[in-house]
């Protein structure tokens, strides 16, 4: 029996939701056993899986993934955003893929990623010429996780605010960003609407201290229960994160952004306002009325930078007072998710159904599920 070891990588939550997303294809697949190497943040979010053995090691440990692709007779190695997975995979001559979401951020794709046999590129704007030229590498749709949305009973009523601050925490910074959670506690308490505020643990233990709005509640919630809340809420605000943008606008709630807390984000949010998929948003431009300036720096400089104008809006009674009345707009008015859906239309939303199609034919897996 082929075994089936699926990483992820601790940058936030979104790594993991995508690495979800396929694994969610082969839970019932009869002709492999599953195993998810997750540790901290990778760990935070995985759902309970009657099927699937999770395996808790230092997922970015090239010698301690090694050991364990060892004790398999048939490994494959499945990797969202993992480099190191498939460099050990790729010094044991074992097959492996790679799930890149962030390919549109490449100057140009990191060698590592290519040293996997599959390279699945998440489309979205460049990434056709990012892939150029490398034959392992292959196209596929946005990945969203939709299980929830085939399971769930349809037209629910819908109710209340979700605010999603993503994992908030990475490998270049594995503290949460104090200042701007003191931000995000500022806001919430000048607010008289219910909010659900769901992130990283550790963040959200933070938010928990300082925090003293009653019309607020806290969650750090699994997969499958962050995909029940979001499809019956009638508002989602977010960072504008890939995975909880995509997903929302799936699960048709509308979704207004905050500000980014990387580069990254701070990318997507330009390209999801291309699409006219953003909302009534607050962005850190708009707070101090100028340009963030971060557009080519590496991602740890631009978090050095977001964090560093966290700091200066906190210490400004006038930039502070003009972020309350964004955020207080931004959690009571709501977008145009007719506009927000042409980013789907542009991108499709089968990306983990392609992906799990395309592993089974390369790697000849029989995915019968009786």
């Amino acid at each position: 029996m082929k075994s089936l070891l699926f990483f992820s990588n601790p940058f936030g939550y979104g790594p993991t939701a995508t690495m979800m997303a396929v694994l969610r294809h082969f839970e019932n697949v009869k002709s492999v056993k599953i195993y998810v190497i997750a540790r901290g943040l990778c760990k935070e979010i995985l759902n309970n899986h009657k099927n699937i053995e999770i395996i808790d090691i230092d997922q970015r440990d090239v010698s301690e993934i090694k050991n364990l692709l060892k004790k398999h007779s048939e490994p494959y190695v499945i990797s969202s955003l993992n480099r190191f997975a498939v460099l050990a995979a790729n010094s044991l001559n074992i097959p492996s893929c790679f799930i890149d979401t962030l390919t549109y951020l490449w100057d140009k794709v990191p060698e590592d990623y290519l040293k996997a046999d599959m390279y699945y590129a998440s489309d979205f704007p460049t990434v056709p010429e990012k892939i150029s030229g490398h034959e392992n590498a292959i196209i596929t749709p946005l990945i969203i996780d939709n299980y929830k949305y085939l399971t769930c009973p349809q037209n629910r009523p819908r109710n209340g605010v979700l605010l999603q601050l993503g994992g908030l925490k990475s490998p270049l910074s594995d503290e949460p960003p104090i200042d701007y959670l003191d931000l995000i506690s500022i806001a919430l308490n000048n607010i008289d609407k219910p909010v659900t505020v769901c992130g990283g643990t550790d963040g959200i233990n933070y938010l928990k201290k300082t925090v003293i709005s009653p019309n607020t509640e806290f969650a750090s919630l699994s997969k499958d229960d962050f995909l029940c809340k979001l499809s019956c809420s009638e508002l989602c605000i977010s960072t504008p994160g890939l995975n909880t943008t995509i997903e929302s606008i799936f699960f048709k709630t509308p979704i207004n952004f905050i500000m980014p807390t990387n580069l990254s984000q701070w990318v997507n949010h330009n390209i999801f306002k291309q699409f006219s998929a953003n909302g009534n948003d607050v962005t850190w431009e708009s707070i101090i009325n100028k340009e963030l300036d971060i557009d080519g720096l590496p991602e740890y400089d631009a978090i050095i930078k977001i964090n560093q104008m966290a700091k200066n809006i906190k210490a400004s009674d006038q930039y502070i007072n003009n972020f309350i009345k964004k955020f207080q707009k931004t959690v009571s008015e709501i977008p145009d998710i007719t506009k927000q859906s042409t980013l789907l239309k542009t991108y499709g939303t089968n990306g983990s159904g392609f992906i799990f199609e395309d592993i089974c034919k390369k790697w000849s897996i029989n995915n019968a599920t009786t």
